[in-house]
């Protein structure tokens, strides 16, 4: 009967340390959550990229299906890209519910090569995601 108020003494000090170390926790966990999130939009933008130049990579006039880069068709990508030496094409063209944008940008008319950089970037401006830039030398289509 002495010892009654000992188990809440001991149980008390086992919610205090819990809440200690909840605390020192919850601030790295909410930090690799951010972290993630950030990673997963910028695995987003690299996949998109990478899909751009394939595409423009593989055009053939043969294929007849319609194909298209957010909201532009690969064909009238590919006939901009020839008509011009030199051209720069945002997508997407109308203001649109897209996560990212992209610009195609073709620089003057070498001999029997395209000089394309493709750069996607976020929709909103966050200082810690980069923009996702390739250069790339296609062949002529």
């Amino acid at each position: 009967m002495k010892r009654k108020g000992f188990l809440f003494f001991k149980v008390l000090i086992g919610v205090f340390l819990l809440g200690i170390i909840a605390v020192t926790a919850l601030p790295t966990i909410s930090s690799v959550y951010n972290n993630f999130n950030i990673l997963k939009d910028k695995m987003e933008m690299i996949y998109i990229g990478e899909m751009i130049v394939e595409k423009i990579k593989a055009f053939n006039d043969d294929y007849l299906e319609d194909d298209y880069i957010f909201d532009m068709k690969l064909h009238h990508l590919i006939e901009e890209l020839r008509l011009n030496d030199s051209v720069k094409i945002t997508l997407p063209r109308e203001d649109k519910e897209f996560d990212y944008y992209c610009t195609v940008l073709k620089n003057g008319d070498h001999s029997d090569i395209w000089e394309l950089y493709v750069t996607v970037y976020p929709k909103e401006e966050e200082s810690r995601l980069k923009n996702v830039e390739y250069k790339v030398y296609l062949p002529k289509k």
